[in-house]
């Protein structure tokens, strides 16, 4: 009976034969799929890994050379001197030979310093493409000029060819003077900016680029490719495009009222008719921000000698949002200026305060310019000269036959909270060929809290004193302070000319 059961139970059970191989086969398969798809996933994690660092490399070769670049830009060169307004020059900014026909400033990095590789500036020993860092920069003025070659006229200025060749005027919206104008390039053939050469007529202009661009191409492991770009101002502001030989700066509903005490025997003494070489352009002697204060200073000049002769036509001007800088706009701008200043001040070593000035002889003179600043009083003494960027946040005075070529920044205040102010001493011919702004403000104030009230006084002094507008001294002084970096990013907005 049992085994009859059994034989039953076998026979319906009979086509189950062979299942569990199946479903150890199919497990097997499924086990095996998702074990490969592991062990994929983690292969592909590892090449992308390898990868990302490839990349990282590269971005970092290319962060490289902004760095040199800069460093470049900032004149940290020993030789040859570097000169930001023909950087983006090929002549100015590639060594001698040097075919490339764009800037990337192969005087002072060593472009091809692995065989193999004369495009880029190796980081690694035994550089090659798949292994080792490098990169490459490409310098550009985002802001074209016209150009012209030798023995060709300007293609674009509007200008009419005079004949014979005759000295052109300067137009008040340059950035810098003709000194020189003769429309033939056959004498300097390696002018190609516009129609100028120097004043000396030696060789071109000193064509002022005011903003470079630096474009960084990294090179990293494996091939991998990492581009930048730079966008780097000659200066941290500008002050080309001055309205008044001497600025005074205060609260536009003449709240704080000025102080102008000026004596003078002399004609047209104080004036902004440019002394630069070559230049035509003439400027207010004196620029005021509200109309209070020029009344008041129109009145004082007509009381002066023969009917205000010392003061130069124009003799004063209304200062408006046209002409007025963006960093004097308001208090507020001129304490993030002021601030900006100080920083740089520090950080190039030429700090000073009232109780630790700069030694006699240590701040510049017409031919070497420095950036000085004091915070606090300064006097210039007797007979002493000086040059270049001078800022000061007190009183600042100038003795006897003292003298400064340059711009002088008298803003804020000093550290008892006394304005900022000017006056000349001694009874002394004290002389200023440049531009001299003063503009009083509270460092610490809250923000909105306006300008307080200028002081220009050479009475106690001034009776020869001169004070005599200079473009040229000018952009010097401003030159003084080191390039600014304006933006970084990755990537290329401006695309490279092939």
């Amino acid at each position: 009976m049992e085994s009859t059961l059994e034989k039953s139970l076998y026979q319906r059970r009979k086509g189950e034969r062979g299942a569990a191989l199946w479903t150890a086969l199919i497990s097997s398969i499924l086990l095996l799929g998702a074990g490969s798809a592991l062990i994929l996933t983690t292969s592909m994690s590892a090449t992308n890994s390898v990868d990302s660092i490839a990349e990282t490399q590269a971005y970092y070769a290319a962060e490289c050379g902004l760095q040199e670049s800069l460093n470049v830009l900032r004149g940290n060169v020993a030789s040859p001197t570097f000169t930001f307004s023909t950087a983006a020059d090929t002549s100015g900014g590639n060594v001698s030979g040097d075919s490339t026909t764009y800037s990337r400033l192969s005087k002072w990095l060593s472009y091809g310093n692995t065989s193999g590789f004369p495009d880029r500036v190796t980081l690694t020993a035994n550089y090659t493409s798949l292994n080792g860092l490098a990169y490459s920069v490409r310098v550009t003025n985002p802001d074209p000029e016209t150009t012209a070659q030798p023995g060709e006229a300007p293609k674009t200025d509007n200008f009419v060819k005079p004949n014979p060749p005759v000295l052109q005027p300067t137009p008040a919206w340059h950035q810098w003077h003709c000194g020189h104008c003769s429309w033939d390039y056959s004498h300097h053939p390696y002018c190609n900016h516009k129609h100028c050469t120097n004043p000396q007529g030696t060789g071109r202009a000193t064509v002022d680029d005011t903003r470079l661009v630096v474009q960084s191409t990294g090179y990293g492991p494996k091939g991998s490719v990492k581009q930048m770009e730079m966008m780097v101002k000659h200066t941290p502001f500008d002050y080309n495009d001055a309205a008044a030989a001497i600025t005074m700066v205060g609260p536009a509903d003449n709240s704080a009222p000025i102080t102008l005490n000026m004596t003078q025997d002399g004609d047209k003494q104080f004036t902004g008719k440019d002394l630069y070489a070559g230049s035509t352009t003439q400027i207010a002697s004196f620029g005021f921000t509200s109309s209070g204060a020029q009344t008041t200073a129109s009145n004082f000049i007509q009381t002066m000698h023969d009917s205000g002769k010392p003061v130069a036509d124009t003799k004063t001007l209304l200062l408006d949002g046209t002409n007025t800088p963006p960093w004097l706009a308001t208090a507020d701008d001129a304490r993030a200026m002021l601030a900006e200043l100080q920083l740089n001040a520090i950080n190039m070593g030429r700090y000073y305060t009232s109780s630790s000035p700069p030694a006699n002889g240590t701040y510049g003179d017409d031919t070497h310019p420095y950036f000085t600043f004091v915070d606090g009083n300064f006097t210039i003494p007797s007979g002493q000269k000086g040059g270049g960027l001078l800022v000061v946040t007190g009183t600042l005075e100038m003795q006897k036959d003292a003298r400064w070529d340059g711009l002088i920044l008298v803003m804020g205040d000093d550290l008892s909270g006394n304005a900022a102010k000017y006056k000349l001493t001694q009874n002394g011919h004290g002389k200023v060929y440049g531009a001299m702004i003063i503009a009083p403000f509270h460092r610490t104030a809250t923000v909105g809290s306006p300008f307080l009230g200028p002081s220009f006084d050479t009475s106690a002094g001034g009776h020869d004193a001169e004070f005599k507008y200079d473009s040229g001294e000018v952009r010097d002084a401003i030159y003084t302070l080191p390039p600014r970096v304006v933006g970084v990013h990755e990537g290329l907005t401006i695309v490279p000319a092939i």
